[in-house]
């Protein structure tokens, strides 16, 4: 009996608004790490543009190993992505662009209506 191996998970091709076609699909375990590490500084967040910030920082570490020609160094020393990719990905992505990225490539899902009815259930504090 022979057994074909099968995917686990699916892919999703995406184009930026530069036209680059990427394939979107879950991280390894290596970029995952790096991924959530950088998505744990929203613990951290003081102001809107902050998250944007997380945001792309995550959306790069997810789509650098496609877009290193546009990366030309993709890591800094401290495993960030650098200016010039940041700058490169503030023009080509969306919010609706990372929001996909964030949910296939990271688990994130930050447009889910139940998580978010969830997350603002959690922050109302009742007061009798």
């Amino acid at each position: 009996m022979i057994t074909i191996a099968k995917t686990v998970y699916s892919t999703e091709e995406i184009k930026l608004s530069d036209d680059t076609v990427v394939t979107l699909a879950p991280l390894p375990i290596a970029p995952l790490k790096r991924f959530m590490k950088a998505w744990g500084e929203v613990v951290n967040l003081k102001e809107e543009e902050d998250a944007l910030d997380i945001y792309i920082t995550c959306s790069g570490i997810a789509l650098e190993p496609q877009l290193r020609d546009k990366a030309h160094k993709t890591l800094t020393p401290e495993k960030d992505i650098t200016p010039e990719f940041r700058e490169y990905l503030e023009e080509v992505l969306d919010v609706d662009t990372i929001f996909k990225v964030l949910d296939i490539c990271g688990g994130i899902k930050l447009n889910d209506p139940k998580a978010l009815a969830m997350q603002t259930s959690e922050e109302v504090e009742v007061t009798v």
